[in-house]
């Protein structure tokens, strides 16, 4: 078997995931597996949309999205057709192509078995 030597998590930023408690989760779930909660890192990835008329691509701070638009997105992603349109062709049509979910970005293990 070989070691785990670094694995990252992305945290999708339309996921609204409370990092701390993430983090403590995952730190947990690590050490009863007997691994080092130190060899994960966790980024937030922003979210981007790409508009299905004009194949523009934008983020949640081109368009500024107000604190409270910011929080229904969040609890709701598909609500974000209600609150955005496209920077350049103001459509609604489009598609979130990232900053969904909680995915693993990559996984690096020792070239060893043990």
């Amino acid at each position: 078997m070989r070691d785990l030597r670094h694995a990252e998590v992305l945290l999708g930023e339309l996921q609204a995931v409370d990092f701390e408690i993430f983090r403590f989760g995952l730190d947990t779930l690590l050490e009863q597996h007997g691994l080092d909660s130190g060899v994960v890192s966790m980024t937030v990835q922003p979210a981007e949309m790409v508009c299905r008329a004009c194949s523009r691509r934008w983020t949640l701070e081109e368009p500024s999205v107000d604190a409270d638009q910011r929080e229904a997105i969040h609890f709701l992603p598909e609500a974000a057709h209600s609150f955005l349109r496209c920077p350049s062709c103001g459509s609604a049509d489009f598609s979130v192509d990232k900053g969904r979910g909680v995915s693993i970005a990559r996984i690096d293990f020792s070239g060893e078995e043990t």
